[in-house]
């Protein structure tokens, strides 16, 4: 299977979920995904990456292997798609204590960044929640950085915010 041409064929989800399912669990089809989020030109790095996010909700094991180069990505400049689907994807994994450092304060910042969009604020906020849940010192820094910025951001935001205070317990 040509990768690229089958990511370039179409962009709806229709055709988004169709390649996730014929990628399935492979392994080596997943790596030429990673690559073309990481080295494509675009917009192959944003649809491959919707894609990966669609493979990992299926087969949440196929993203270990890129824990630590996801998290590093995510200091890279590249499109909101890809930070929106790489975040995505983090918080619904379990991370490594040695990532959850760099990726909690990286999560912390771009929610204080009001250039960052809320899609992706909204995935930091529930990273955030899971790397810091039963450190008190992290669960009030991440409350107090939520509660801060409720109004300066959207309803979206303001949602998302009130669900992860409730989860601390910081209300």
């Amino acid at each position: 299977m040509d990768l690229k041409s089958l990511i370039l064929a179409e962009h709806s989800k229709a055709h988004t979920l169709a390649v996730a399912r014929q990628i399935g669990h492979d392994t080596k089809q997943f790596a030429a995904l990673w690559d073309l989020v990481q080295n494509g030109e675009p917009p192959l790095p944003q649809r491959a990456s919707w894609i990966m996010d669609a493979c990992v909700e299926a087969h949440p094991t196929l993203f270990e292997p890129y824990l630590e180069p996801a998290t590093k990505a995510l200091s890279l400049p590249s499109h909101n798609a890809v930070h929106r689907n790489l975040t995505k994807i983090l918080a619904r994994m379990h991370i490594p204590e040695e990532l959850q450092g760099v990726l909690y304060d990286h999560c912390i910042q771009w929610l204080i960044d009001p250039a960052i969009h809320v899609a992706i604020k909204a995935h930091c906020m529930t990273i955030a929640c899971n790397i810091a849940q039963g450190i008190p010192e992290l669960e009030d820094e991440l409350a107090f950085v939520i509660k801060d910025q409720m109004e300066y951001n959207s309803a979206g935001f303001r949602a998302r915010g009130r669900n992860i205070l409730r989860k601390l317990k910081k209300v």
